[in-house]
């Protein structure tokens, strides 16, 4: 719910519509407890990393209405409950087989998803705020935009 929220609120005015960005996006796998911000032809690398970092901040004090709440709940839930066509879904239920992610562990976390308030926005920006402080950025980009962002050019993604 928190990152479709911020998808469609925080990202989409500060990455896409202040920064320039065709695209802000976030991810958190609650499988492996990996959150992930990303950026697509982004302009402005060095404020969109410094947007991210005020991410915890923005959320430890962010004030929702029924409706955006509902809102976020709503897209979340359909995120997890997509139409796929048969290959996608029988691909899907492999997946979920292998990994041993059945049925009360997919309904237990749309009970979380319906039951998420104000307070898990402001409990999750905790710890956003405390992670950020030791991230671990890595940035794919052309050596042009690295120059102009002062990115350290000597790490690689293998």
């Amino acid at each position: 719910v928190i990152t479709r929220y911020l998808q469609t609120a925080w990202l989409w005015e500060k990455i896409r519509v202040q920064g320039g960005a065709y695209g802000g996006m976030c991810n958190f796998d609650h499988r492996s407890g990996c959150f992930v911000f990303a950026s697509y032809r982004d302009p402005n690398l060095t404020t969109s990393i410094e947007t991210y970092q005020k991410t915890g901040d923005y959320l430890m004090q962010v004030k929702l209405d029924e409706e955006e709440l509902t809102r976020s709940i709503i897209g979340a839930i359909g995120q997890m409950d997509a139409y796929e066509l048969p290959d996608a879904k029988a691909y899907s239920d492999l997946k979920r087989y292998l990994t041993g992610h059945d049925l009360g562990i997919r309904q237990q976390l749309r009970d979380e998803v319906l039951a998420t308030t104000e307070e898990d926005f402001h409990a999750f920006g905790t710890l956003l705020d405390q992670a950020f402080r030791a991230p671990r950025i890595a940035v794919l980009c052309d050596e042009k935009s690295a120059k102009e962002h002062h990115i350290d050019t000597t790490l690689a993604l293998l």
